[in-house]
């Protein structure tokens, strides 16, 4: 079974309290994103939106909420539907993530249309 979506597990430091987010994006949508444009799209709603870097020196580590919470993402996993399915079912996910590239511009799709080209010439 092919691993369609991918779990993001993103830390987030509160002042002195630290907890955990969950939430999965298509994969494919998923390898096409930063790691600041994932954690602007799960907390500010907009992939697009600029975050301020923590640490000028490190690219992982985000400031939201005008430096009041610094979140990064702390795992990735690949999982499958059925996988996705569970995860739902205790309510660690809450639906199905939506698409955000168009699938022309899947990596995989323009790879074998590439190779079609490749083979007709």
């Amino acid at each position: 079974m092919s691993k369609k979506f991918t779990l993001v597990t993103f830390r987030v430091q509160d002042g002195e309290r630290e907890y955990y987010n969950y939430y999965s994006f298509h994969t494919s949508d998923y390898q096409k994103m930063t790691p600041m444009q994932a954690i602007a799209h799960f907390f500010e709603g907009d992939k697009n939106q600029k975050l301020d870097r923590f640490d000028k020196d490190d690219d992982s580590i985000f400031w939201l909420d005008d430096m009041q919470r610094a979140v990064c993402i702390q795992s990735e996993e690949l999982m499958n539907l059925t996988e996705h399915g569970i995860l739902q079912k205790f309510n660690i996910l809450h639906g199905l993530p939506s698409i955000i590239f168009p699938k022309t511009k899947n990596v995989i799709q323009l790879e074998k249309m590439r190779n079609k080209i490749m083979a007709n010439k």
